[in-house]
């Protein structure tokens, strides 16, 4: 991958997407960066299909496969940092007596394993997974459509990213 490319991924990561962000309200919330998850997954799973296919522009289902399964990867792994965010945001509103007075993100990580186990840390996790696999799914794999039609059948060459980039703004770089 060219350093260019890698730099523009960089660049478009939201902003709301800090590894660390201050609500404001002295708590620390660790965030995973899911969509730089989702991305990165679906580049290398796509990058394995381009091989398994002999180097040819895969079909539109496996395009979308790959978003499909790079969406369940990202949100399995961002999941434990949503719950810990959740539990410190509904920690706030519970009375004195009852609160479990995380300090930070990373000490909520701590409790809910401490105290429910591993697994407790994908408590709710099913339905976020449906969802990035379904938002990823189409939005990844049109964007790779997108791009491969502009390029090949209009021959915008390296200007279809920018078209593809118009049309879908998620690129799967």
């Amino acid at each position: 991958m060219p350093s260019h490319v890698r730099v523009g991924l960089v660049m478009h990561i939201p902003q709301n997407e800090y590894l660390i962000q201050n609500t404001g309200n002295d708590t620390n919330h660790v965030l995973i960066p899911q969509g730089t998850i989702f991305l990165a997954s679906c580049r290398a799973l796509t990058n394995k299909a381009v091989a398994a296919n002999d180097g040819k522009p895969l079909p539109l289902y496996q395009k979308a496969l790959c978003g499909l399964t790079a969406g369940a990867i990202g949100a399995c792994v961002g999941s434990p940092a949503d719950l810990a965010l959740i539990r410190m945001q509904a920690d706030a509103t519970l009375p004195s007596a009852q609160r479990r007075n995380y300090t930070n993100a990373f000490h909520a990580l701590y409790r809910i394993v401490a105290d429910e186990g591993v697994l407790a840390l994908w408590k709710g996790a099913g339905p976020t997974v449906v969802r990035a696999m379904a938002l990823n799914m189409g939005m990844l794999a049109s964007y790779d459509q997108s791009v491969e039609f502009f390029k090949d059948s209009l021959g915008f060459g390296e200007a279809s990213t920018v078209v593809g980039k118009m049309v879908w703004p998620y690129p799967c770089y």
